[in-house]
């Protein structure tokens, strides 16, 4: 094979490439192509870890979270209720749990977004109870707000934990009292974080929102963000809990409150 290629003094010279050369030539060009891909989507990767915050990006961890009560009732007294919640993560499992009175009462919430599965225990004293979702379920003891509509608001951030957060407003048509703010950070990356609760539609991670339990409204405030590994046997029950129905088990908890 042969092609003809101008020299600098414009004479025509005859250059003969042999079959294999040109297949030479084209491995070399191709082989040179992949690889400034590859050196591209490293940078990529590399780049992509550091999120919004300037944090390297984590998958595993713990949040703790404040809790403030908002009652319906004045009978229910509030100051009693227990003010923290964590929320311990890893990839597509996740804990939440709020414990008061020095351990003797524990709320705790297992998912698994995987299996699109939760568990909800509760355990006071030496009660221990527990129920399982099936998939879509709302999430059992919470009001799952079925009238509320979220509003992504773009362009307002604020910092919670030192992780910079989106807004977005809750609202519920014709009661625009019962409207707040939700706050959440696509810099925690959590597989599906709220699959079990009322905020389907926001996929990051929640860091100041408002929920009901019963007849109390619980604000919600991340105060602390830890990364560390956490094991899988955190996400497993501990203990013997008695497998109940919803109903049985909202009603236990819906008492320990009044």
């Amino acid at each position: 094979m042969f092609y003809f290629v101008p020299s600098i003094g414009m004479n025509i010279y005859l250059y003969f490439y042999t079959d294999s050369n040109l297949l030479n030539f084209f491995l070399l060009k191709h082989r040179a192509i992949y690889f400034l891909a590859v050196c591209a989507a490293i940078s990529m990767l590399l780049g992509g870890c550091k999120l919004h915050s300037g944090k390297p990006a984590i998958t595993e961890g713990i949040i703790q979270y404040k809790i403030e009560y908002k009652a319906d009732s004045s009978d229910i007294p509030t100051q009693l209720l227990p003010k923290i919640m964590t929320l311990t993560f890893k990839n597509y499992l996740s804990m939440n749990r709020i414990t008061g009175f020095m351990g003797l009462f524990e709320f705790t919430n297992y998912t698994d977004a995987n299996k699109k599965v939760n568990t909800t225990c509760l355990k006071f004293f030496d009660n221990k109870y527990s129920y399982t979702s099936q998939e879509n379920e709302p999430l059992c003891c919470f009001d799952p707000f079925r009238d509320m509509n979220v509003q992504k608001i773009e362009g307002e951030t604020k910092v919670i934990a030192g992780y910079p957060c989106l807004k977005a407003i809750a609202r519920f048509a014709g009661h625009p009292e019962q409207d707040f703010d939700i706050y959440y950070t696509e810099d925690i990356r959590v597989k599906s974080p709220n699959l079990n609760n009322p905020f389907h539609d926001i996929e990051g991670v929640l860091m100041d929102f408002t929920v009901k339990m019963n007849k109390v409204r619980m604000h919600i405030t991340a105060t602390a963000v830890k990364p560390m590994d956490i094991s899988r046997k955190t996400f497993k029950l501990s203990g013997a809990y008695m497998p109940i129905s919803k109903q049985k088990l909202e009603e236990y908890l819906y008492q320990l409150m009044e």
